[in-house]
């Protein structure tokens, strides 16, 4: 009895230390990171697209993800999450073009998990060998050098004479024909700003004189004032000019600025993309120096009206959020409402979770929506005319060259009471 009590017992420890063993080994692998994949690293991937060697970038992020970054030379094929048969049949578009040689291949996705592994599988099943296949590691969202990123095709729109994207601004910050503007206020730009940017602030090209409401409080400097003010920070007809503030969370005031370089002349005057959030996050390079410029001597001969509202008979959007839309007082406005036949469109409406401009589509979905057609004369508004600068510019950029802003906006009109509102 007792030999088969130590028989029993000595096979249980047998089985324990297998089980043990199993498991230990597999706790190691994860431990240590071993898996059926191969990665690239994003050093080395830079190195081989610096050194010009040959192989081949499939990205298989979202279309829209793709359009906004992702690294030059990349073969888009819009295939996350590679589940469904769909997916996988966008691949095989590419199949032909990845049989052709016997480059390495490096699978792009958004974080370099599910979906890379998917495709590494997906692309080894259909006959491509296992060793020319890798995954970049961290995916997209952990590749760290933005200047070897393609620049986003704002062609798409119909008016990109508007905006620019950071990978364009971060491969000029060097050239002498350069003025960068960051428009959210000195103490932002003293915790850090894009290296040679200028802080500016909206208020100091407008007069301020009063309180809100008041008669041209608000409203862009005469035209000699104004360019006086633009010549001390080194404004010129010649230059390049980006200007960028915090894009979603802000007011848009790049987009005010911009409107206002535009209306004094200055053409080629752009908001940046995603602004000073995008820029931040996604490791662009910072600086805290504060820049000092050298004044120009701008001559402003007089504004173009063509950028302010002049006319009754417009469409009016309201550029504010919904609740001031129904009669919130949240900045101090005379009364609530909004204009006679306004319609809602919050300027926020108009760019994605990240701050960039949404895509030519779903800007064109929100404003057939809006009633708009591109022959309107379009009105907008807020609370300053902040906002509804922003959302006249890029109603500019798609195509609707009527639309003008109403600079005194709300502040104005709910400060004259025989002026009607409607809740």
């Amino acid at each position: 009895m007792k030999n088969k009590y130590g028989l029993i017992t000595v096979l249980s420890l047998v089985m324990v230390f297998a089980v043990s063993t199993v498991t230990m080994a597999g706790f190691f692998d994860w431990l240590i990171g071993e898996s059926n994949f191969k990665y690239y690293f994003p050093k080395k991937l830079k190195q081989s697209i610096e050194k010009e060697k040959e192989f081949l970038l499939v990205d298989i992020q979202p279309q829209e993800d793709f359009k906004k970054h992702h690294i030059q030379g990349a073969i888009g094929t819009s295939a996350y999450p590679v589940k469904s048969k769909q997916d996988k049949a966008k691949l095989d578009k590419i199949l032909p073009q990845l049989k052709k040689s016997d480059n390495d291949i490096v699978i792009v996705c958004p974080r370099g998990g599910g979906g890379a592994e998917r495709t590494y599988k997906y692309l080894s099943s259909q006959g491509i060998k296992e060793k020319r296949l890798y995954i970049l590691e961290n995916g997209q969202k952990g590749w760290p050098y933005n200047n070897l990123l393609a620049q986003r095709d704002y062609s798409e729109y119909p008016n990109s004479s508007f905006i620019t994207g950071p990978t364009w601004l971060l491969n000029n910050l060097n050239n002498d024909n350069l003025l960068v503007l960051d428009a959210r206020g000195k103490e932002a730009y003293d915790n850090g700003h894009i290296p040679g940017a200028v802080a500016v602030t909206w208020q100091q090209f407008c007069n301020m004189n009063g309180k809100p409401g008041d008669k041209k409080w608000g409203t862009v400097l005469s035209a000699d004032k104004l360019a006086e003010k633009l010549s001390n920070i080194g404004v010129a007809k010649n230059k390049n000019i980006v200007v960028y503030a915090i894009s979603p969370q802000g007011w848009g005031e790049e987009g005010r600025i911009v409107w206002m370089l535009r209306m004094a002349g200055i053409k080629n005057t752009k908001i940046l993309d995603g602004g000073w959030s995008y820029w931040q996050k996604n490791n662009y390079p910072v600086s805290k120096q504060n820049v000092k410029t050298q004044s120009s001597d701008l001559k402003i001969t007089e504004l173009n009206k063509d950028w302010i509202i002049n006319t009754n008979q417009i469409k009016i959007l309201d550029s504010r959020s919904e609740n001031e839309y129904q009669g919130a007082t949240n900045f101090g406005e005379a009364r609530g409402g909004h204009l006679p036949g306004a319609i809602s469109l919050p300027y926020k409406n108009l760019l994605d979770q990240n701050g960039n401009l949404k895509s030519p589509q779903k800007l064109e979905k929100i404003f057939k929506e809006a009633g708009l057609r591109k022959g309107d004369q379009i009105a907008s508004y807020c609370t300053g005319g902040i906002r509804s600068a922003y959302l006249t510019l890029v109603l500019r950029i798609m195509g609707y060259n009527k639309a003008e802003n109403y600079d005194q906006s709300f502040y104005r009109w709910a400060n004259l009471k025989e002026l009607k509102l409607e809740n």
